[in-house]
C-alpha cells in the first residue's frame, strides 16, 4: 500500500544504520526531531527508527542531566575534576554542545565563576599568586562577556597588587631584619671592649 511505499523511501533517507538520528548532538534537536517525526514513522511502519530516536533521546537526555550534576559539583570545589578527570571547563563545555540552551548552564557558569574568584581571593591571602592567577584564569575560561572580563581583570589587579605590597613588606622587614642583626654585632663589639 501507499504506506509501504513511503515507509520505502523515507527508510533509505535515514542512512543504512540510521546514522541521521544518531547524529543529531543536541536534547533540543533530538526532542524536535522526535515530535515532528516519529508519529508519521509509526503511522508508515518504520518502528525501528521510531525506537531508534527515543532511544537516542532518552542517551542526550541521560548525559545532559549527568553533565548537570557533574558541573554542580565542581562548580562548588574549584580544582577539582570527575572520576575520568574532566574540569569544570570539560563539562560545561559538554554541556553546552549537548544542551546548548538549557537554563542550568548559566547558573552552573554563574556559581562556579564566584567560587573560582573566592578561591583566588583565598589563595592571594595565603601568598599563593599563581595559583591565584590560575584560579582566576579558570573563571574567565568558563565564562564570556565583558562584565565577567571587567570583573576578573579587577580581581587580576587586586592579586598583582597584593603580591607588590608583599614583596615591599618583605623587603623592609629583611632590611630591618639586617639593621638589628648589625646593632647586634656593635652591642657584643663594644660589651667586649668594656670587658677589656
Amino acid at each position: 500500500g501507499v504506506f509501504g511505499r513511503v515507509a520505502a523511501r523515507v527508510g533509505p533517507l535515514l542512512g543504512r544504520n540510521y546514522e541521521v538520528i544518531s547524529g543529531i548532538a543536541t536534547v533540543d534537536d533530538i526532542v524536535a526531531f522526535e515530535r515532528r517525526y516519529v508519529p508519521a514513522f509509526e503511522a508508515v511502519g518504520l518502528n525501528e527508527a521510531a525506537s531508534r530516536v527515543r532511544a537516542r533521546r532518552e542517551r542526550l537526555v541521560a548525559r545532559r542531566d549527568e553533565l548537570i550534576a557533574q558541573a554542580r559539583l565542581l562548580a562548588a570545589a574549584p580544582g577539582t575534576k570527575t572520576a575520568a578527570g574532566a574540569s569544570i571547563g570539560e563539562v560545561i563545555d559538554e554541556l553546552r554542545t549537548v544542551a546548548p540552551t538549557d537554563p542550568n548552564v548559566n547558573v552552573i557558569v554563574t556559581a562556579a565563576v564566584s567560587e573560582q574568584r573566592r578561591e583566588a581571593q583565598r589563595l592571594s591571602g595565603e601568598r599563593k599568586w599563581d595559583e591565584a592567577r590560575a584560579a582566576l584564569n579558570a573563571a574567565l575560561a568558563l565564562g564570556d562577556g565583558e562584565e565577567l572580563k571587567g570583573l576578573i581583570a579587577q580581581d587580576m589587579a587586586r592579586v598583582e597588587q597584593r603580591e607588590r605590597d608583599s614583596a615591599r613588606e618583605s623587603l623592609a622587614a629583611e632590611r630591618e631584619a639586617a639593621r638589628a642583626a648589625e646593632r647586634e654585632k656593635i652591642a657584643a663589639a663594644e660589651a667586649q671592649v668594656r670587658t677589656l
